[in-house]
């Protein structure tokens, strides 16, 4: 050969294939040639490539996308890097995974008729999907707001369903929750006219999420819709959405409080996945499982939780949800000013991307906070500012704990035993002399709307608290009867969900009545 004779190329002892000596070499002959002459070149190589391949396509499907790309070969080009893109989303390579559909979208606009109706769906639901789980929720309304309207030209698809799945998550995560039900229900609705099971498992899953956070449906009947998901997400073979499965049976308990059953699911999606070999499962069961660690009061849990949710997540969305985790735990087991940075930062992270749901999230957290180290007043506003953007768009749980957080700073406030710095005083005299004044009424009062939000279970890990905190507002109050009766509502939620902290602290506020 005389390259070979010339130096330039050598063969490589591996694969017996021939590879230029240097990329310089390779570069300057490659700008040499014609972009016809490239062109044919290239789709002579991928020509090769394909028939030598022809069994083991997947293989060589990355390959083949960069030739026929370079080729005019359009429709395999389209081909090719769609395959390529599903084979990076199922090992969660999302950056490759997104340059290979957003390559077939452009080749697509550059020819149209390069790849059918039915392709084109697919690799918008696929690119969704990427998007989703990149964490890149502007990039994902970008892309839905663009192709929904065209896919839904299409008539019913399952792809349609997918699309509108993701429509319907991005909605959720900018806290616009009946709008995410109105598309959940579109979803269903097609996925049933098309008697599709996987359509059928998307649409189910994303009914139930907007269910749990609406309130939509009681104990009973919510783990009745429950099981219902469960059983056609598993039938549909879908990893993804089985996922989600399990994990939105675990957050319609994580709403309710009954942590013990949250538990379990959290810990049944960790065996389910990793019967699967599917690594996502194991990041998304870890950040849930510290939420569930911080509703009981087991912060340093949290926190291990959280660290294992960072080292074993496979996708930025749950290494995301991980830290947010982990700097609430930080907080809350008393490492204040470390866990108040990288809350607030991760909030500051969150809303930039869009991830209002997520960011509300912290305020429980970050209002006491926030008062503790000295800004009283922006911890309550910041709490009120909660509890009013949750009761506006009608999450209820979320709401309920802004409340009981608001409650329980100005219940510290008014039991602290500690006396603070002058310093500390007069920089916040005005919230002091407030709390002093109302701050009694005003945590009765919020901590009475939260025992009426009926997603609370009465024997929850959050009523237990919250019965609790009203103990102790009976205290302040002189009213042992009440105190009492608040403490045996706590006692019945903390053997319940047994819970040993509880438990210690009912014991102790019983100890200290006369």
């Amino acid at each position: 050969m005389s390259m070979e004779r010339f130096d330039l190329v050598q063969r490589n002892a591996g694969t017996a294939d021939f590879e230029f000596k240097h990329v310089l070499v390779r570069d300057a002959l490659y700008d040499s040639l014609l972009s016809s002459q490239r062109s044919e070149l290239h789709l002579r190589v991928a020509n090769a490539i394909e028939r030598r391949g022809a069994t083991r396509i997947n293989e060589v499907a990355e390959t083949l996308a960069y030739h026929y790309s370079l080729s005019t070969q359009h429709d395999k080009a389209f081909r090719y890097c769609s395959l390529s893109g599903r084979k990076c989303l199922d090992i969660y390579s999302l950056e490759e995974a997104e340059r290979y559909f957003r390559k077939a979208l452009s080749l697509l606009s550059l020819v149209p008729q390069c790849a059918d109706d039915q392709a084109m769906a697919t690799v918008v639901a696929s690119l969704l999907e990427v998007l989703y789980l990149r964490g890149d929720l502007l990039g994902l309304r970008e892309i839905a707001e663009e192709y929904i309207p065209r896919l839904q030209t299409f008539g019913d698809t399952p792809q349609l369903v997918f699309a509108l799945y993701f429509h319907c998550m991005l909605l959720a995560h900018h806290c616009d929750f009946a709008a995410a039900e109105v598309r959940a229900k579109l979803a269903l609705a097609i996925a049933q006219r098309l008697d599709d099971i996987r359509a059928q498992a998307y649409a189910q899953s994303a009914l139930m999420y907007c269910s749990t956070i609406l309130c939509r449906h009681a104990l009973e009947a919510a783990e009745i819709e429950g099981s219902r998901m469960l059983d056609v997400c598993i039938r549909s073979g879908d990893n993804y959405i089985l996922n989600w499965a399990y994990w939105s049976i675990a957050w319609d308990y994580v709403c309710r409080g009954l942590t013990n059953k949250a538990r379990i699911w959290a810990l049944k999606l960790i065996d389910a996945g990793r019967e699967r070999k599917d690594d996502r499962a194991l990041g998304m069961a870890y950040w849930t499982l510290a939420l569930i660690d911080i509703q009981d009061h087991r912060f340093g849990d949290a926190i291990v939780n959280a660290q294992k949710c960072r080292k074993t997540a496979a996708t930025p969305f749950d290494r995301k949800t991980g830290m947010i985790a982990s700097a609430i735990g930080l907080l809350l087991e008393g490492r204040i000013e470390e866990g108040l940075a990288q809350l607030l930062q991760q909030k500051k992270l969150a809303l930039a991307d869009g991830w209002l749901y997520s960011a509300s999230g912290v305020d429980f957290a970050a209002g006491p906070a926030l008062a503790m180290t000295g800004r009283i007043a922006e911890g309550i506003r910041v709490l009120k500012a909660g509890i009013a953007a949750c009761d506006a768009t009608g999450d209820r749980s979320m709401a309920s704990w802004n409340r009981v957080a608001l409650a329980e700073l100005f219940l510290g406030m008014l039991s602290s035993e500690k006396r603070p710095s002058f310093k500390f005083i007069l920089s916040n005299l005005g919230a002091i002399t407030w709390v002093l004044i109302f701050g009694k009424h005003r945590a009765w009062q919020l901590l009475c709307e939260a025992v009426q939000n009926d997603q609370i279970h009465e024997l929850s890990t959050n009523r237990g608290w919250i019965e609790i905190d009203l103990a102790k507002l009976c205290i302040l109050k002189k009213k042992p009867h009440l105190v009492r009766q608040h403490l045996r509502k706590a006692q019945l939620a903390a053997a319940a969900q047994e819970s040993a902290l509880m438990m210690n602290e009912i014991e102790a506020i019983g100890k200290s009545l006369p």
